[in-house]
């Protein structure tokens, strides 16, 4: 895939169809981790309204307990999965971009491989890349987080 001629949203598009099922799979996570963090203030407010109703017997409040911890345990399994899953669709942004960089050096002549000095050509491998990995990752954050302030309004 030659991304020279390419725009930035088509740029971004083709990084997404390259797996897309892991970028999905990435977007659902980080919207559950987001949106994980409205559970606690949503069993505070039934904690604060048995207390307000006076319900508050021991079962419910046993209930309540229950319901923080599960909400703290269901927070961190969906950031350690949307940890995983993001750090592989950015290496997998970032190895096919890097090969298809060395391919088209490979397929040059000898004498006219690079256009700028093998310094120059390891910072571009190196940092061009982060930017555009980058660039397609953060495209998972700014969905996640409109989920999330949608759902908190």
């Amino acid at each position: 895939m030659s991304t020279q001629s390419l725009g930035t949203g088509r740029f971004l598009w083709h990084m997404v169809a390259f797996r897309p099922w892991l970028y999905v799979t990435d977007d659902f996570l980080w919207t559950a981790v987001y949106c994980a963090r409205l559970l606690p203030g949503l069993v505070a407010q039934q904690a604060f309204d048995a207390l307000q109703r006076g319900t508050a017997d021991p079962p419910t409040i046993a209930w309540i307990c229950a319901a923080f911890v599960g909400t703290g345990i269901a927070g961190s399994v969906a950031n350690t999965a949307g940890i995983t899953i993001d750090v592989l669709f950015r290496f997998s942004v970032s190895a096919v971009l890097q090969r298809n960089m060395l391919a088209e050096i490979l397929r040059r002549p000898g004498a006219r491989a690079l256009d700028r000095s093998p310094g120059e050509a390891l910072s571009v491998f190196r940092d061009d890349v982060e930017h555009a990995e980058n660039g397609s990752d953060w495209t998972v954050d700014m969905f996640s987080l409109s989920v999330f302030a949608i759902l908190a309004m």
